[in-house]
C-alpha cells in the first residue's frame, strides 16, 4: 500500500490530497466532483464544511457555524413536503413534450410551473384540484404507461380552469413531467 492519500481509503470514503501549500482538494466519491478550498473554486454539488477554520463572513463560515464540523457533508433537509417543487423533463413522452405544444399552451404550462415553484409540496397537496397536485390511478389512462412510471405513484398538477395537466411523478422535491396534457386526453377525468 502507498503513502499517497489519494490512493488510500475504502469505497465510499472521501479522498483528500494536498495540491499546493494551503490548498486541499477533496473528491466526493459518488459525484465525481472536485471541491477545492483556500482560494480555489467549489466544483462540488453539495456544500462541504472545510476542516480549516473560516470566518462567519464567508459562505462556508456561515455553514460551519450552523452545526457542521470539519469535513462533514451538509445535507439538505429531508422534509420534502416543505420544499418547493422543481421540474424535470427527461422522461417526457413523444407527442406530449414541450415541442408538441402550441405557443399559448407553452406559456400556460410555464406560468403554471412558475406559480407552483413558489408553493411547498404541502401547500400543493392541500389544494389538489385547485393549484395543487393529486394522485391518478394508472387504470384510468388512455395511453401506455412508460417504464419510468411502473413503480411510481402518478401525480397530476392542474394547470388552468380547464383540463390541462402536468402528469408525472415526484421524487423528493422534484416533479418529473411525463406528459404535458393541455386537453385532458392522457387519462379519464371523473365528473
Amino acid at each position: 500500500m502507498t503513502n499517497d492519500p489519494t490512493e488510500q481509503g475504502s469505497a465510499g470514503a472521501r479522498q483528500s490530497c494536498k495540491t499546493s501549500p494551503g490548498t486541499t482538494t477533496r473528491k466526493e466519491p459518488h459525484r465525481g466532483a472536485l471541491d477545492t478550498r483556500c482560494g480555489g473554486t467549489v466544483g462540488a454539488t453539495s456544500a462541504v464544511a472545510s476542516a480549516a477554520p473560516e470566518t462567519e463572513s464567508t459562505p462556508m463560515g456561515k455553514l460551519a457555524h450552523q452545526g457542521a464540523k470539519g469535513g462533514q457533508i451538509l445535507k439538505a433537509p429531508e422534509d420534502y413536503q416543505s420544499a418547493r417543487p422543481s421540474f424535470a423533463f427527461h422522461e417526457t413522452q413523444a407527442g406530449y413534450g414541450i415541442k408538441d405544444l402550441s405557443p399559448e399552451n407553452k406559456a400556460m404550462f410555464l406560468d403554471a410551473m412558475a406559480t407552483r415553484s413558489q408553493m411547498s409540496w404541502r401547500q400543493m397537496h392541500a389544494d389538489p384540484y385547485g393549484l395543487g397536485a393529486h394522485d391518478v390511478t394508472k387504470a384510468v389512462f388512455h395511453v401506455s404507461i412508460p417504464v419510468c412510471l411502473e413503480k411510481q405513484q402518478v401525480l397530476a398538477i392542474k394547470c388552468d380552469k380547464g383540463m390541462a395537466r402536468l402528469i408525472g411523478y415526484r421524487r423528493e422535491a422534484t416533479f418529473h413531467v411525463v406528459w404535458f396534457d393541455p386537453a385532458g386526453q392522457v387519462y379519464e377525468h371523473g365528473d
